[in-house]
């Protein structure tokens, strides 16, 4: 999850019951460009073209973010410019 989304939020370091990995709250930690969300995405969608899929994971990722309040809500999905060209091509 990490590799894929980036660092646990840092105020959440000590909250788990079992031993944690320092690593996983290390705020300057980037998530991999190509982690486990791409790689899912082209599992399930294999004929997914890059620029589709670039598209559809800078969409969808801000959506996994842990925190709630920092996900975007449904209103600011339809609003946005990239979610609405990903739309339109499947009209």
């Amino acid at each position: 999850m990490v590799e894929s989304f980036g660092p646990l939020p840092a105020e959440w370091k000590g909250c788990l019951f079992w031993e944690y990995k320092d690593h996983w709250y290390d705020q300057d930690t980037k998530p991999n460009p190509q982690g486990v969300f791409e790689i899912q995405i082209k599992r399930l969608h294999p004929d997914i073209d890059q620029a589709e899929l670039e598209v559809a994971s800078s969409l969808f990722r801000p959506g996994f973010r842990l925190e709630p309040e920092k996900r975007p809500t449904a209103a600011e999905l339809l609003q946005d410019p990239l979610f609405k060209a990903l739309m339109d091509s499947y009209t």
